[in-house]
C-alpha cells in the first residue's frame, strides 16, 4: 500500500528483486507504470470505488503499508494467508501529524497506540499487525542496501529536490502525502 511513496518505492523494489516476491502495489493510476518498473507485478488503483476489494482473501504471504489507517488494516487482514503478516510504516492512524498536535501529549499518543498494539501481538490478539518503527532498522543491514544501490538493483526515486533555502516548500510537498518518492533537501549547492 502506498508503493509510489518515499518508502513504498524502496519496498516494491526490495520485495521484488532482493526477495525475489510475487509484489502487487497500491498508487494512483498516473504512478502506476513507475511502480511497474520497479518491479511490481500487479498494480492497484487506490482512487477506484473497488480497491479495498481487491485482493482475493487468503493469498498475500506479507501486505507492507506505507499509508497507515486502521481502515487499510480492516481490509486487507483478509487477504492474509494463515501465516501472513500486515507490516505497517506508518500505525494504525493516516495522516496523524496532520490531526494532532505533536506536543508531549501527542506522542504519548502515539507512543501509547504503539505499545497497545504490541502487547495486543504478544497476547495473540492481533499477532499479524505489526508496527516497523526507524528503532528496528539494523545497522547490519546498511551495507546490504548499500551493495544493492551500488549494483543498481535499487534505485532511489526522487520526486524534487529543493536548496534548504527552500525546506518551507519541500516540507508543505510533504504535506500532500503525494510526493513520488524522496523530497531531497540539498544542504549546499553541487560543484
Amino acid at each position: 500500500l502506498g508503493g509510489s511513496g518515499g518508502v513504498g518505492t524502496f519496498a516494491v523494489q526490495l520485495a521484488k528483486g532482493h526477495f525475489g516476491c510475487h509484489v502487487i502495489a497500491s498508487c494512483s493510476r498516473k504512478n502506476s507504470m513507475l511502480v511497474k518498473s520497479l518491479g511490481a507485478d500487479k498494480v492497484l488503483d487506490y482512487e477506484d470505488a473497488d480497491f479495498l476489494n481487491q485482493v482475493p482473501a487468503g493469498t498475500c504471504d506479507v501486505i507492507v503499508d506505507c499509508v497507515g489507517g486502521d481502515d487499510y488494516w480492516q481490509s486487507f487482514k483478509a487477504g492474509l494467508s494463515k501465516d501472513g503478516v500486515y507490516v505497517t510504516t506508518v500505525g494504525n492512524k493516516r495522516y496523524l501529524a496532520d490531526d494532532t498536535n505533536l506536543d508531549y501529549g501527542g506522542i504519548l499518543q502515539i507512543k501509547a497506540d504503539y505499545l497497545l498494539r504490541q502487547l495486543g501481538n504478544k497476547l495473540g490478539v492481533e499477532e499479524r499487525y505489526h508496527i516497523l518503527t526507524g528503532s528496528q532498522i539494523l545497522a547490519s543491514d546498511l551495507p546490504i542496501i548499500a551493495s544493492l544501490l551500488d549494483k543498481g538493483s535499487l534505485r532511489v526515486v526522487v520526486d524534487k529536490v529543493f536548496p534548504l533555502t527552500e525546506i518551507q516548500m519541500a516540507h508543505e510537498l510533504s504535506e500532500t502525502h503525494h510526493a513520488v518518492g524522496k523530497i531531497v533537501l540539498q544542504v549546499r549547492a553541487g560543484k
